[in-house]
C-alpha cells in the first residue's frame, strides 16, 4: 500500500438473500509510514518474480491475475521428523492491489503449499 496501513477484516459486506447490499466495510487507515517509492517498487517486482519464475511460479502458470506473493518454510526443530510449515503471503491484482492474503499451513512442508489455499481465496474474491 506504499506505506498505508488499513485496519485488517475479514467481512467486506453483508447482503440480504436478494442480493440487497445492507452494510458494506469502508476501509479504515491506521497508520502511514513514509517509505522510499524505489525499494517499494523493487520488493512488489521481486514479489511478483516468485509467482512467476521462483517457488510458487508452478502454482500460477495460467492463472488469470497476475499477484505478487511471497513463500516461506519453518523449519519444526533441527531434531523433528515433522515436516516444515510452509508460509505464504501475497497480493493481487500486481498492479491495482485490492486483496491481500496470507496462510501457515502447520506440517505444510513447502511454502509453494500454502500459496494453493491463499490461490483459492484470490480464485473466490475475483469471481464476484
Amino acid at each position: 500500500n506504499g506505506g498505508t496501513r488499513y485496519s485488517a477484516h475479514l467481512l467486506h459486506e453483508v447482503r440480504e438473500y436478494d442480493g440487497t447490499v445492507v452494510f458494506t466495510r469502508e476501509p479504515e487507515i491506521v497508520d502511514t509510514v513514509d517509505l522510499d517509492a524505489k525499494a517499494v517498487s523493487t520488493v512488489k517486482y521481486a514479489m511478483k518474480d516468485v509467482t512467476e519464475n521462483g517457488s510458487a511460479a508452478r502454482l500460477f502458470v495460467n492463472y488469470p491475475i497476475i499477484i505478487g506473493g511471497k513463500t516461506g518454510t519453518a523449519q519444526v526443530s533441527a531434531n523433528s521428523t515433522l515436516p516444515d510449515n510452509a508460509l505464504f503471503s501475497g497480493f493481487a491484482p500486481y498492479d491495482n492491489p485490492q486483496i491481500v492474503g496470507s496462510c501457515i499451513l502447520e506440517a505444510g512442508e513447502a511454502g509453494a503449499n500454502a500459496s494453493k489455499v491463499v490461490a483459492s481465496v484470490f480464485e473466490q474474491y475475483f469471481a464476484e
